[in-house]
Formats: C-alpha cells, structure tokens, sequence
C-alpha cells in the first residue's frame, strides 16, 4: 500500500492538467457565448473566467466545485440589464423634460 502512494503523487499533477484543459476546453466557447449575448467584448468572459478561479481557490472549500465564467454570467447579465434600464430611464426623464421646456 505504501509504494502506491509515491506513484499517485506523480500522476496528479498531470491528471489535474488534463482535467483543467477539459473543463477550459468546455467553458470558455460558453462563457463567450454569454458574453456576446451580454453585448460585451469575449476578453471580458476570459477574465471573468480567470478572476473567479483565483477568487475562488483563495477562499473557496470544495475541491469538487467548478467555477468559471459561466458562473459570472448571471452577475454580467444583471449588471447589464441594470444599466440598459438606467439608460431608458434617463431618455424618458430627458425626453420629458424637453417635452416640458417646448411647452
């Protein structure tokens, strides 16, 4: 049992690797995806994508936990929809306002 150990040492670097290039290889065309749904530039998702992974082996406890741009997306989209909204606002308060000046 004890000369199992050194060899399991040895391959999980590279089993970690290749499970990383997985996920990386999945997530990234759909966190770009979501970011041109969003109307945002695709370098956004990636760097969502790479924020959120440090964010997260800093403070996070899972080792089972995937998190990644995707996970981003509902804060970007909100965020977005957010300032769409505040945007008409300001038109309908601006187009009201000139509505008012013209008399």
């Amino acid at each position: 049992m004890d000369s199992a150990a050194p060899d399991t040492q040895r391959t999980m670097p590279v089993r970690d690797l290749i499970a990383g290039v997985s996920v990386a290889g999945l997530l990234l065309p759909e966190a770009v995806a979501y970011a041109s749904i969003a109307g945002l530039p695709p370098e956004r998702a990636i760097l969502a994508g790479i924020v959120g992974g440090l964010v997260y082996a800093a403070v996070g406890r899972s080792r089972f936990a995937i998190v990644s741009a995707t996970s981003s997306s509902a804060a970007i989209l909100a965020a977005n929809e957010a300032l769409a909204d505040l945007q008409r606002d300001l038109d309908a308060a601006y187009a009201r306002w000139e509505a008012l000046e013209a008399g």
